[in-house]
């Protein structure tokens, strides 16, 4: 299953369109998508499962049980996939689309671009090549990098400890 999730706080239309609209041309594959709190202004998918929002509790089943997550470029997001081993395609939030306050999310993509499981798509056109690259990866288990840990590595926080006493 490939769980789309767009953050609690808005919804991501250009996003949640983008893969409902790989979803058609993929049925073999099951999409499931949180897909924001909608007004009557936003397109609601045709094609993929979706709830507008998620407990908690069916959010991390839903994130354990998938092979790919494809989620705006929120860290929230980004370290929930890197901390359980899973790859995750991102789109960032624009603020031209007035779907962000600013483009911070275009500079954290471009971050996380390096590293083998994160799948970026500067816009909705990328989704399709970044979501069947996703699933490749996910398919080849030696390419499937170990999870991050949730906790800042020991030599890290003896560092920053260091910096902050001034010793």
């Amino acid at each position: 299953m490939i769980f789309l999730t767009v953050g609690s706080e808005l919804p991501f239309s250009r996003l949640t369109t983008a893969v409902d609209g790989w979803a058609a041309l993929h049925k073999d594959q099951r999409v499931f998508g949180q897909i924001g709190k909608c007004d009557n202004g936003d397109k609601l998918p045709t094609t993929i499962e979706y709830s507008q929002l998620l407990a908690p509790e069916v959010y991390s089943k839903n994130l354990e049980d998938c092979s790919v997550m494809v989620a705006h470029a929120g860290m929230g997001s980004i370290i929930s996939a890197l901390t359980i081993g899973k790859p995750i395609v991102i789109m960032p939030r624009r603020e031209m689309f007035h779907e962000t306050r600013n483009d911070h999310q275009v500079g954290t993509a471009q971050k996380f671009a390096s590293r083998p499981s994160v799948f970026v798509a500067n816009d909705e056109t990328e989704i399709s090549s970044a979501m069947d690259a996703a699933l490749i990866f996910s398919k080849e288990k030696s390419q499937i990098t170990e999870p991050v840990s949730e906790f800042a590595d020991e030599e890290f926080l003896k560092k920053l400890r260091s910096f902050i006493k001034g010793t």
